[in-house]
């Protein structure tokens, strides 16, 4: 079958049985696996480096661009750029080749998803998943502009985030395969919601359009929805809607405002308004999360919910709904919601006594039945919602609460303050504090500062709302009614998820033995969420996370021990923050001690030693590893692995010349560009003699296909051999398979070599992993 046209990994009929193959799997020393991606100008594979035995991927330039010399020399210049970006958040390019006329790029293999699928799962990412990212790709882009790079390309599904969490940026060919290409004026090359408006404009480019790219990228992360809408591909209609861009807090008002702040100004419309540099970008990151850090994280609200959060906030902007009815506070006491039936007189005190009294529907004009029965079903919500772990429903059935058009001033204000709570509980001390701004502008717009629970409230709310830690002053010192060891509670939050650990578990256990409250049974589960506080604050306290001194394996079985602690925590927010950061911190020095056992020098001889396998040189190949002193423990396993099955698939082959050399009666080959070899006339050093007569050529030993070898080799396996010949026949065969990238055959070989020497297997398997290990 004459393939010429065909293209790597294209799937092809036979003309004479119709079955379908696939044609040219292999290109230079690597076996194609699977298509992993399909760009404009290449396609990207996942393929075997047969010589190390690690998985690449694998950019093919596309026949359309590979006849192109000035094509094929910028593809070229693409991985010497992106080889010169050497940083841990860009990805490794290994070498650049060419086969069957088409240029490709092997590059590092992300095992992971990229954020864009982690987008299209998930919808918006919490703030604390997306800072530390978008601070490795900084880092990444700050290295690609020290080695003059622009990458023009930067969004979702180029940025990758390996099995360990850690970004790596990817494909940073655009800017080289577009100059000068066949773009039209009215189309955008790139992805329209991220392209900055100055590459719709033609204007000059530097690193403030990835700044731009990326300040998009990541508000479509956080707010779950691009900055634009729209899906015109027209210029002029981009560069309109980019002016456009709404800001970020007012699209996921949920953000802690210096977040949306570093994103809006990268994505400033003039590029002098974007930061002056990589560095202020980064600092302005770091702030964001310093400041997310003492906040506490923001859970994004979707869909309905977030609607509905967008109305309640519009709705606390232009003021509080007026309260009908003045009730009474009796003495200095705690105040809590009094319920009212309608159609009956009854009083539920919820005040240690000091209850106050709720008129009946009908006798006051402002209380209507409706109204009455509206409050106290959505009050008897809340408190359910808090008993079955529901913080979320609880704060909007509270606030439904307060913010109703009939309820009691001071029955709305309460409802408020536990909304306050609420919202702590489920981990969101930010919308806490807006809670409180709201619930003091509701004080005072209803002229109830000066009672006896505003003075309180006041108290709590400026408690509360300062960024800096509880004062002591403002704590309690008795736990003498309800009222204040709810606010007691809520300081006890507010200091957990500041980090005071240890000072708020000292809190809880004094609010969890307080009481009774015989006429408060709703603080009950108040209680016992404080003592899930001081549960979890003995499960953190338990957990060894610290970095130094511990090996990689180490490391790892501690990341999933905290996977297991993550999955036992009762509380949200500090307690899970916590164990993600610690389990980040082990996953980088885990990467920073792969760095510091890999030899540099040991790297670069593997590329090196991969080149000489594909030419079958294994004999030159393991005296070129023996003649390099390499450094650490790892680079010296993989070289006395590596060794090992250099020096045995060399034997191997000298033992098929030797065998071919008898006879050569029946032999069937192949060249590796799938040309059958019938008649083989003599074994010379370099290869077999081939043809008859004057027709006679030889086809080096580089150039035949590997597995017509192997099956040469079993055709003659029991030619009369000892026990001990064919186990190291059998070795010598399994270590060229494994080189030659025939990795099912070297394991069916390993497989017969086991059973007649059981210690062969683990010897087998620990070479693999040695060799996998980067």
């Amino acid at each position: 079958m004459d393939v010429t046209d065909s293209g790597p990994y294209t799937r092809v009929k036979c003309p004479g049985c119709e079955i379908e193959v696939r044609v040219k799997m292999k290109l230079g020393g690597y076996e194609l696996i699977r298509r992993l991606a399909i760009g404009g100008m290449s396609v990207v594979f996942v393929a075997r480096d047969e010589t190390l035995g690690r998985d690449v991927a694998l950019k093919v330039l596309n026949e359309e661009y590979s006849g192109v010399e000035e094509r094929g020399k910028q593809f070229e210049r693409e991985a010497e750029l992106t080889a010169a970006v050497s940083h841990p958040n860009v990805v490794h390019v290994y070498t650049v080749g060419r086969a069957f006329d088409r240029f490709f790029i092997a590059m590092e293999l992300v095992n992971g998803k990229s954020l864009e699928d982690r987008m299209s799962e998930r919808g918006a990412i919490p703030e604390t998943e997306v800072l530390p990212l978008a601070l490795e790709v900084v880092a990444g882009l700050r290295a690609a502009k020290s080695a003059g790079l622009i990458h023009r390309d930067i969004k979702p599904g180029n940025i990758l985030i390996d099995e360990s969490g850690m970004a790596k940026i990817v494909d940073f060919g655009l800017s080289l395969l577009t100059e000068g290409g066949s773009v039209k004026a009215n189309e955008v090359w790139a992805t329209p919601y991220y392209v900055p408006p100055e590459a719709l404009e033609g204007r000059q480019e530097d690193f403030r359009s990835d700044m731009y790219a990326l300040g998009a990228t990541l508000y479509h992360a956080l707010a779950g929805k691009p900055p634009i809408q729209t899906k015109e591909m027209q210029t002029a209609i981009l560069r309109e809607e980019k002016r456009r861009v709404p800001p970020l807090e007012k699209v996921a008002p949920w953000l802690c405002a210096e977040t949306a702040k570093a994103v809006d100004r990268a994505m400033a419309v003039d590029p002098a308004a974007r930061f002056g540099s990589y560095e202020e970008f980064r600092t302005a990151l770091e702030g964001a999360r310093a400041a997310l850090g003492k906040k506490g994280e923001h859970i994004p609200v979707h869909g309905e919910a977030r609607l509905q959060r967008r109305m309640r906030q519009q709705s606390h902007r232009k003021g509080w709904i007026a309260a009908a009815i003045i009730v009474l506070l009796a003495a200095a006491g705690a105040v809590s919601f009094l319920m009212t039936k309608v159609g009956e007189r009854e009083v539920r005190k919820l005040g240690g006594g000091n209850g106050f009294v709720m008129p009946e529907a009908g006798e006051d004009p402002g209380l209507s039945p409706e109204g009455a029965a509206e409050i106290s079903a959505a009050y008897e919500r809340g408190r359910n919602a808090l008993l079955e772990d529901d913080y979320g429903l609880a704060e909007q059935e509270f606030q439904r609460v307060w913010q109703h058009a009939e309820a009691p001033a001071q029955t709305a204000a309460w409802a408020g303050f536990e909304a306050v709570v609420a919202a702590y509980l489920d981990g969101r001390p930010g919308d806490a504090r807006e809670h409180l701004n709201g619930l003091g502008r509701y004080l005072k717009a209803r002229n109830e500062e000066e009672t006896g629970l505003g003075r309180r409230l006041r108290g709590a709310i400026q408690g509360l709302r300062s960024l800096s830690f509880v004062e002591e002053k403002r704590v309690p010192r008795v736990l003498d009614d309800p009222f204040r060891s709810t606010v007691f509670f809520a300081l006890a939050l507010k200091a957990w998820e500041q980090g005071q650990l240890q000072r708020a578990t000292g809190w809880f256990e004094r609010l969890a033995a307080a009481g009774p409250w015989p006429e408060a049974e709703w603080m009950g589960p108040y209680q016992e969420l404080a003592r899930r506080y001081v549960r979890d604050y003995d499960r953190l306290d338990g957990a060894d996370h610290e970095a130094d001194g511990r090996s990689r394996a180490e490391l790892s079985e501690e990341i999933v021990r905290l996977q297991e602690l993550y999955a036992t925590l009762e509380t949200r927010g500090r307690a899970r923050f916590n164990v993600k950061v610690w389990q980040s911190d082990l996953a980088r020095r885990m990467l920073e001690l792969r760095d510091r056992e890999m030899d540099p020098a040991w790297r670069e001889l593997r590329t090196e030693i991969g080149h000489l396998v594909d030419q079958a040189r294994f004999s030159e190949a393991a005296e070129r590893m023996k003649s390099l002193a390499v450094k650490g423990q790892l680079a010296r396993d993989q070289r006395e692995a590596l060794v090992w099955l250099a020096d045995a698939a060399s034997a191997f082959l000298q033992n098929v010349q030797r065998q071919l050399a008898v006879n050569t009666r029946g032999v069937s080959l192949a060249t590796r560009a799938g040309q059958e070899i019938r008649l083989v006339a003599g074994v010379q050093a370099d290869g077999v003699l081939v043809g008859e007569g004057d027709s006679q050529r030889v086809v080096g030993w580089e150039d035949l296909a590997p597995a017509p070898l192997l099956q040469e080799f079993e055709k003659r396996l029991e030619g009369g051999e000892t026990s001990f010949e064919k186990m190291l026949r059998l070795e010598e065969a399994v270590a060229f398979a494994e080189l030659s990238g025939l990795s099912g055959d070297a394991e069916r070989l390993a497989g017969l070599l086991a059973e007649l020497d059981a210690g062969f297997a683990a010897r087998w398997e620990a070479t693999r992993v040695r060799l996998r290990e980067k």
